[in-house]
């Protein structure tokens, strides 16, 4: 791979960082937000299958800070996929919390709760698990799997 002109970034290049998870904040966002103003579940149930976009938080990061010459470090892409998290887990919560009737019985309270407890985590472990990995393959594996061969 040729890194000539090519430096060391910063930790988090903020840039790269708003490029990387705002369109998504944007989209997850309306999305979730017109289903749940409709009273239709769908789009808060699928969190789990959402925070697969995560990985393309990381590899946005990457590829960002390269277009301008910066080699990274992960600190970045785990802090994008930690943001788009916390943001998942705050939709979670609020789609929740619009759904949950308001004569719904004790028992049911408590296990929603367990599971809002459950899936806050779980949204920002996830995300920045996948952004990580993510930025990692883009930062360390992809460019060596994109160079010519050499014979």
């Amino acid at each position: 791979m040729n890194t000539a002109g090519v430096v060391a970034g910063p930790a988090i290049y903020p840039p790269a960082l708003i490029r990387s998870v705002i369109p998504l904040v944007i989209v997850w966002g309306l999305m979730a937000g017109a289903a749940t103003l409709a009273h239709q579940p769908g789009a808060v149930c699928v969190t789990p299958v959402a925070w697969l976009i995560a990985t393309w938080t990381g590899v946005k990061y990457v590829y960002v800070c390269a277009s301008v010459g910066f080699r990274t470090s992960l600190v970045g892409p785990l802090v994008a996929g930690l943001l788009l998290g916390v943001y998942m887990a705050v939709v979670w919560l609020l789609g929740s919390a619009i759904m949950t009737a308001g004569e719904t019985s004790a028992s049911e309270l408590a296990k929603a709760r367990n599971l809002n407890i459950g899936m806050a985590v779980a949204s920002v472990v996830f995300c920045t698990l996948f952004a990580l990995g993510a930025g990692w393959l883009a930062r360390y594996r992809l460019p060596r799997a994109l160079e010519p061969a050499r014979f």
